[in-house]
């Protein structure tokens, strides 16, 4: 699959000799597979005190992610609360948690298992707003060349420090202290700044 991080993590790894093997399943279990070891790390994940205790956490994060709200036809300007959600609904992700909206109970929300099935949705009209990671949802609009789709301007959450999580054996300490000092200096690189611009974003 492509994307910054796939493609950051790939290039670290095999500057530190190692061959990624990288499959991609449901969130809950992507982590339960990790968790017990079937697989080495776990790519995107954000630290929680729970996870602390499941997981060694490199000291360089992969990337920073800052979810927004997606409609089409709208202003990017508007403000939206969570009062306005007594009358609309919203799009999120099957298994993502987030900091705003998304979990709330008393909003009417669809889910869904992928981007572009997402923004589908919302250009049908089932739904008002789209809940989705800023830079991820750009992207994929620009894919899907959706031109009457934007985020909106007002800030959701805080931009957020997600890694690549190591299961949380002995063996694998040593791999994650060198995941993060490697990834602290191919961040310094060129090679580094093609994959952002290949992706549209601004260091």
């Amino acid at each position: 699959m492509p994307g910054v991080d796939v493609e950051v993590m790939s290039a670290v790894l095999d500057q530190l000799g190692y061959d990624v093997d990288f499959r991609i399943y449901p969130w809950k279990r992507a982590q339960l597979i990790t968790e017990s070891g079937e697989a080495d790390a776990l790519l995107d994940v954000f630290i929680t005190e729970p996870r602390k205790a499941l997981y060694w956490f490199p000291d360089e994060p992969i990337s920073s992610t800052e979810t927004a709200l997606f409609c089409q036809n709208c202003d990017p300007d508007q403000q939206v609360t969570e009062a306005d959600f007594e009358r609309r609904t919203m799009i999120i992700n099957r298994g993502y948690q987030y900091a705003r909206f998304g979990n709330n109970p008393n909003i009417r929300k669809f889910e869904v298992n992928n981007f572009e099935q997402g923004f589908k949705m919302l250009i049908s009209g089932r739904a008002d707003y789209y809940l989705v990671n800023r830079t991820v949802g750009q992207f994929t609009l620009n894919q899907m060349n959706l031109q009457y789709v934007h985020p909106l301007k007002m800030k959701i959450d805080d931009p957020s420090d997600v890694y690549l999580a190591f299961n949380k054996s002995e063996a694998l300490k040593p791999i994650s202290d060198a995941f993060a000092r490697q990834l602290r200096q191919f961040k310094k690189t060129e090679a580094y700044q093609r994959i952002l611009a290949k992706y549209g974003i601004q260091p």
